[in-house]
């Protein structure tokens, strides 16, 4: 199976050729913020990525989790709990399976099903990944600010898949949605997000964890007493 080692140590989101159908159409959404994420975002010297690209990918990811009631913000220096965003400019992972997969993030997870308090993303596997998007000049020839703009869209949704792992406590895939395993370039570029809402059914495990959340008085992650299993 594919995406066996996945299930077994890390979530890690992945680019195929094939097109993805639309996610299931998804209930009324809360707007409220009743969970909010706090994260500490590491790069390392090497990649080439300022705030302001930082700062747009978070508001994308947002994009995404607001409307289930889930606020991103990165935390300010010195904050002990967070969820800490290594993006780095080599790739997640060497050997032959390169050659069929393209990780762009991965996320661990304890044998409890508790998932690490740690993301990593590849900055060089995202730009090879949009670089020949659609029709017209690579992207690195692309005017700065559109440049920009696409390379944050995609860690953007990177993220927000990668942060679904760690919320939901789900080492799994669904199969479409944010957290499908696969998705395309253009799909992680375009304008139209709608590809990445979550399922019908996992929205509705999230609604349990935002309820304990809310039952054992937790409003920030990470937190020492949660995630706890939906109940």
């Amino acid at each position: 199976m594919r995406l066996s080692a996945a299930i077994v140590c890390s979530a890690i989101v992945t680019l195929i050729t094939t097109p993805l159908s639309a996610s299931p159409e998804t209930s009324a959404r809360r707007e409220d913020t009743r969970l909010t994420v706090a994260l500490r975002i590491n790069t390392s010297e090497s990649t080439a990525i300022d705030n302001a690209l930082i700062a747009a990918s978070i508001e994308e990811a947002n994009g995404v989790w607001r409307s289930y009631g889930v606020t991103l913000i990165r935390a300010d220096p010195g904050v002990e709990r967070c969820l800490d965003v290594d993006i780095q400019e080599l790739p997640l992972t060497n050997g032959r399976r390169e050659a069929l997969m393209t990780p762009l993030g991965a996320i661990g997870f304890a044998a409890d099903g508790r998932p690490d308090d740690r993301v990593r993303i590849s900055m060089g596997a995202i730009f090879h990944l949009v670089s020949p998007v659609r029709n017209g000049p690579p992207l690195s020839q692309r005017p700065a600010l559109l440049r920009d703009t696409i390379l944050a869209r995609v860690l953007g949704r990177v993220l927000a898949h990668e942060i679904g792992h760690f919320i939901l406590r789900f080492p799994a895939h669904a199969k479409a949605g944010l957290m499908a395993a696969n998705h395309t370039a253009d799909e992680f570029s375009d304008r139209d997000g709608d590809r990445f809402s979550l399922t019908p059914l996992l929205e509705f495990r999230l609604r349990q964890i935002l309820d304990e959340a809310r039952r054992q008085g937790v409003s920030r992650l990470p937190d020492a007493r949660f995630p706890a299993d939906a109940r």
